[in-house]
């Protein structure tokens, strides 16, 4: 049998065949580049990137030895030196410097406007949020029992914390220099995410908000104490938290928040403060200087620029304050054009890191509207796209999908909001940027937005006219998200399909995800991505999570489409992925695309998904394998936490819901020549380092041809009688005829053509790759769509006829007349009057460049 030509790619070698791996624990040695890749990254150096490379490693081993100023604390006239000020004087013990931070922080216009008035900001909330505020007071008397909550995580820290603890795995980093610890390797540090989240700090914020909430001065007091524990426990450049250049970036944020929120109590002494001054003054310096250009292109840069910023804006007094602006803003403006595809969306395939780009330029365009209006303005342009990408992944309950990794990260924890919940970036977007359908969506989730933007923030959020997103269903073509939207009703279906580019070169943070699928039924998260879990501290875990067999789709041969690299965030190879079609019109969407990740097995196989939604009504998703040779076939579908699922033969099942005071319950047939559906328990992690046990259903088929999997899914209330549907496979398994039966209708669609060759099936031929016909139960036409099709005969009867293929086209009767839509092709298209009813006189003047 000749193999079938997909058109994304040739036949892959043999030798690059590789299963999915449970990877043994690393080596007791700390995790080194190996020679190898260490030479094959030569080759592909640049001059400017060995220059910054070799600039980093000297300044390094100048730190270790001792010749770097940076590598230890200035003396009070070294660091007045350092500070643009009348007199050295003023940084004696720290109190002038202290009263000069209070009275600038009080200029409108110099900072946040939250943080300008901040008493009249806490007095705005309190009014506006009060459950939020006694939350938020709640969370504050946890953290002064030594209660801290880290995500979904509450972790104990007691009176004094262990700033090295590794909570998980109880490891503590060597307090060494920090450039020579393997802090990635888990026999040294644990995972060293989870010992960075304690020295972000960010809890200093909630600490702050409740001091402003309370005038309670032990708040600032807990704040104060923890800061010079830090200090004492953290000398410069020594030990993990000096390691990574975001996280000093994040922790310098946190402590800028602090400063302004509780800058009036009297627990804010002088010398404490000049200390905090000289620690964020070699903060800035270390980030500047070990910048992750050639590192972490990504996030981690975008953050470092934004700490640098934040830095300079929020403390001019210091000399090479301008310089960390400048420095600053101009990588912010840079990365717009890297970090993003021409869609908006963030470049390494993460929905949370998407968000919390988002996050970071909307600080980052507040920092900078006044001081920098040029910038500003490409900013709020590209602000506009990361926006839509959010509105249109949230879900109708104002959730949004973890595609990709997720790792909890925060810019600044201003509220108590789940990881999945984006809504308050949202919110900030809509104040921003006049952004009425981001308030739509947004609703009443403001706690964040009055902390940053102040009561005026607010009144202007207010004051915008809240209307929904002028459409629906969008498919974000470049970077490979397809959106399915019945309404913005908070009980519409909604779905997301996943066909685009991998991630960058590196993988960083894409799962093994293509064709993957998400979705949600009566407004309620059914079908969902498991999540991350964990990124260091077990390679087992990380390579389930990031595999495919833990995402809504197909696996073949038991392996994953992408296979993992000797890193974490590594692929040694990743399928390339097209699109085929997608429709969305006011009756239903599709999309279908193809990946080529299991090319590299023998014989080959190519996997296709297709998905077709009846607004209001069913979901059909068809998942075909082209191969010419024996595999096994397994349709992975991972149900959310909440949700109870029983199979109710071979190939059906109902899964139930409580959505409030709402029952869901959604049933679903899965079809296919062969095979058996088994009901078991998988993993959801819904936040870093928790995972929790959920359904899982997995539908398994040996074949030796190509094959195809058809699963409708449908609400329980919809018209959809799933025991009376039926499937006919092709003779050469490619391209069947499912029937759905509703109350009143009897639907047909056909999986793939059955012309030239003639052959009708349930009285219907057709060429399109999709047909879709409805008929009343008397077997009256009602109507008809075809994609990428341009003939269709019922029942030996020429039902439409175009001159050329058309991309889709969708006829229905309304009120006695056939209303004609044609999209995608110039030439003429005729209809016959066999069809009872008239054709209307414009019914195929619609087309589309």
């Amino acid at each position: 049998m000749r193999w079938p030509d997909c058109g994304i790619g040739s036949r892959c070698p043999r030798a690059l065949r590789r299963g999915f791996e449970i990877y043994p624990c690393p080596s007791p040695t700390p995790v080194m580049p190996r020679l190898l890749e260490r030479v094959r990254k030569l080759k592909g150096i640049s001059i400017n990137e060995l220059r910054v490379r070799c600039s980093q490693s000297a300044h390094a081993r100048l730190e270790r030895i001792g010749l770097s100023s940076d590598s230890r604390l200035p003396s009070d006239k070294a660091f007045a030196q350092l500070l643009d000020l009348p007199s050295a004087g003023q940084v004696a013990d720290g109190n002038e410097l202290l009263e000069r931070f209070r009275q600038h922080a009080r200029i409108s216009g110099h900072f946040l406007a939250g943080l300008c008035e901040p008493a009249a900001t806490a007095r705005e909330f309190q009014r506006r949020c009060a459950d939020a505020a006694a939350t938020a007071i709640a969370a504050a008397e946890r953290i002064t029992r030594g209660q801290v909550d880290l995500g979904d995580r509450l972790v104990s820290i007691g009176s004094r914390p262990d700033w090295t603890l590794e909570p998980l795995s109880g490891k503590r980093a060597p307090a060494i220099h920090w450039s020579r610890i393997a802090y990635l390797d888990p026999l040294v540090a644990g995972d060293c995410k989870l010992t960075w989240e304690l020295n972000r700090h960010q809890y200093f914020v909630t600490l702050g908000r409740a001091y402003l909430l309370t005038n309670d001065d032990r708040y600032a007091s807990f704040i104060a104490d923890h800061i010079s524990s830090w200090m004492d426990d953290n000398p410069p450049k020594i030990g993990i938290n000096w390691t990574s250049s975001l996280e000093l970036a994040l922790r310098a944020i946190s402590w800028i928040w602090a400063l302004y929120l509780v800058r009036d109590s009297s627990r804010l002494e002088g010398p404490v403060f000049l200390r905090a001054l000289k620690y964020l003054y070699l903060h800035a310096r270390h980030i500047e200087r070990y910048l992750s250009t050639y590192f972490s292109p990504n996030t981690h840069l975008t953050g470092e620029a934004l700490g640098l910023l934040y830095i300079g804006t929020a403390f001019p007094e210091f000399k090479r304050a301008a310089h960390w602006r400048s420095l600053g803003r101009r990588i912010l403006g840079e990365q717009l054009e890297r970090q993003l595809f021409g869609d908006g969306v963030y470049f390494e395939q993460s929905t949370y890191y998407h968000r919390y780009t988002t996050d970071f330029y909307l600080h980052a365009l507040l920092l900078t509207q006044s001081s920098d209006p040029w910038l500003a303005d490409i900013i709020r342009a590209k602000l506009g796209r990361l926006l839509d990408y959010l509105l249109h992944i949230t879900r109708p309950d104002g959730t949004s999908p973890l595609i990709g990794d997720d790792d909890g990260g925060r810019l600044v924890v201003l509220g108590e909001r789940a990881a999945n919940d984006f809504r308050d970036t949202l919110a900030i977007g809509a104040a921003v940027l006049q952004r009425g359908d981001c308030a739509y969506v947004a609703g009443q989730s403001v706690e964040e937005l009055l902390w940053l933007l102040g009561p005026s923030g607010i009144r202007a959020y207010d004051g915008l006219t809240a209307t929904p997103p002028e459409c629906r269903s969008r498919a974000f073509a470049e970077s490979g998200y397809f959106v399915m939207r019945e309404s913005w009703d908070r009980a519409a279906d909604w779905a997301v399909v996943r066909c685009g580019p991998h991630a960058p070169p590196t993988g960083a943070h894409g799962h093994a995800d293509a064709l993957a699928l998400e979705l949600s039924v009566a407004g309620h998260p059914v079908l969902i991505d498991p999540g991350t879990f964990i990124y260091t501290a077990s390679r087992a875990e990380r390579e389930y999570f990031r595999g495919t067999a833990a995402h809504n789709t197909v696996t073949v041969d038991d392996v994953s489409s992408a296979v993992p690299g000797h890193s974490v965030f590594k692929w040694e190879s990743a399928p390339r992925s097209r699109v085929k079609a997608w429709v969305t019109n006011e009756t239903f969407d599709f999309f279908e695309g193809e990946h080529d990740g299991y090319l590299r097995l023998e014989p080959p196989a190519v996997h296709s998904r297709a998905a077709f939604f009846v607004r209001g009504e069913y979901w059909v998703i068809r998942d075909r394998i082209r191969t010419d040779g024996r595999h096994r076939l397994a349709l992975h579908l991972h149900w959310a936490p909440g949700i109870t699922v029983r199979r109710e033969d071979l190939d059906s099942l109902s899964a139930h819901a409580i959505a409030g005071t709402k029952a869901i319950e959604v049933n679903a047939r899965i079809f296919s020549r062969s095979g058996e559906l088994s009901c078991e328990q998988g993993w959801v992690s819904s936040a870093y380092a928790t995972r929790a046990r959920a359904p899982m259903c997995v539908f398994r088929v040996e074949t030796e041809h190509t094959e195809e999997v058809v699963t409708v899914l449908a609400r329980s209330t919809a018209p959809v009688r799933l025991q009376d549907c039926a499937w006919r496979a092709g003779d050469d398994g490619d391209g069947g005829i499912l029937t759905v039966a509703t109350s009143s209708t009897s639907d047909t669609i056909l999986t793939g053509p059955t012309m030239p060759d003639g052959i009708e099936r349930d009285g219907i031929a057709s060429d399109a790759a999709w047909t879709w016909v409805r008929r009343s139960l008397s077997g009256e036409l009602l109507a008809f769509a075809l994609i990428q099709g341009r003939s269709l005969v019922i029942d030996n009867k020429p039902e439409f006829e175009a001159d050329g293929v058309a991309d889709w086209t969708l006829a229905q009767r309304r009120r006695g007349e056939w209303h004609v839509d044609v999209q995608g092709q110039r030439q003429s298209a005729t209809v016959s009057p066999s069809s009872k009813g008239n054709w209307s006189e414009d019914s195929c003047a619609a087309f589309v460049e």
